[in-house]
């Protein structure tokens, strides 16, 4: 059952392609990325899922975890839905629904967690679902704004004809670029239909535009799971301002002001929220200033720099980012 995505920049020729593969747990996901519109492909590269879980549990992506898109800064930005996984058994619950993105320090961050311990279901999910699953992103090109919305089942809203737990389409923004997210609200529900698959539209006049099929009755009939139905897919209008947002604290938004984009890179980076910073090499050398915007890089040899800025607050700080140069 391997799950699959393609994007594709609005801004440049960039195209990514991900994917995941369940014959093992923790499931494997790789991507492949284009630079002169599919014409050629660099990878395929393990795609690695966050540390969401502690101690003994991994980890690991399932056929439900994907939405992907590029940002307004021409990032790669993705929304997985990450699954436990203990003693080389996986779990449908708890999830967890992060966002990834390379040019965020960390890139890596954490939007929800949803679930509850699997004994204290209800009924089942759907054949192919976690607790929390099927996220897809999208942006408002005006303000950057991020919204993550995804399906999240309901341990207390049962379908009796199938024993199967329904869904509602849930969720969340954020105003930073993907380090800090607003508190999660359902959108649909609960009523007595389930949404297992939606999918978000790029933002327009601070207003989301979301579709979703809306299943009369839960269950995956493909599978065995109850009855086949005529089932409406739904176009639903959120304004932004339904969702809360949570405003990234001052000093955190000190420490991660500076970005440097893209990493990996061929020939050049762009400089964001910084005057200028020193790039140095391994060994601690100056090699390079960047100056804000697009800086040419293509006559460095390939390997491992750091960007360096000096911040000034309480107390003296450096902030830096790592760029890979390959050829």
């Amino acid at each position: 059952f391997p799950c699959h995505l393609i994007t594709a920049s609005k801004h440049s020729t960039k195209v990514t392609a991900l994917w995941g593969i369940s014959t093992d747990e923790p499931m494997d996901a790789y991507m492949l990325e284009s630079t002169d519109d599919g014409e050629t492909w660099q990878g395929p590269e393990q795609f690695l899922p966050p540390d969401a879980y502690q101690g003994d549990t991994v980890s690991s992506f399932h056929i439900s975890s994907f939405g992907a898109t590029f940002d307004r800064d021409d990032n790669l930005s993705i929304a997985a839905a990450v699954m436990p996984v203990v003693h080389d058994t996986g779990y449908i619950t708890p999830a967890e629904i992060w966002h990834y993105n390379a040019a965020n320090n960390p890139a890596w961050n954490r939007i929800h967690r949803a679930g509850c311990d699997p004994a204290n279901l209800a009924g089942r999910l759907d054949y192919t679902s976690l607790y929390a699953c099927r996220p897809k992103i999208g942006q408002d090109p005006e303000t950057g704004r991020l919204c993550v919305i995804w399906s999240q089942y309901d341990s207390a809203n049962l379908e009796t004809a199938t024993g199967t737990l329904r869904a509602d389409v849930w969720c969340s923004t954020s105003p930073d670029g993907g380090y800090t997210w607003s508190p999660a609200v359902n959108l649909t529900g609960p009523d007595s239909c389930t949404r297992v698959y939606c999918d978000i539209a790029p933002v327009v006049n601070d207003t989301m535009h979301v579709a979703y099929i809306s299943d009369r009755q839960a269950g995956e009939f493909v599978q065995g799971q109850g009855q086949g139905t005529y089932n409406p897919v739904i176009y639903q209008k959120v304004p932004v301002t339904a969702v809360a947002v949570n405003e990234p604290k001052p000093a955190r938004r000190l420490a991660e002001r500076m970005q440097v984009w893209p990493s990996p890179t061929r020939d050049a980076v762009y400089l964001r929220g910084a005057k200028a910073a020193a790039l140095r090499d391994c060994a601690g050398r100056t090699v390079a200033v960047l100056h804000p915007g697009r800086n040419s890089l293509g006559w460095l040899a390939p390997g491992v720099y750091f960007a360096g800025e000096r911040v000034t607050g309480q107390s003296e700080r450096r902030t830096t980012a790592k760029v890979v140069i390959r050829r």
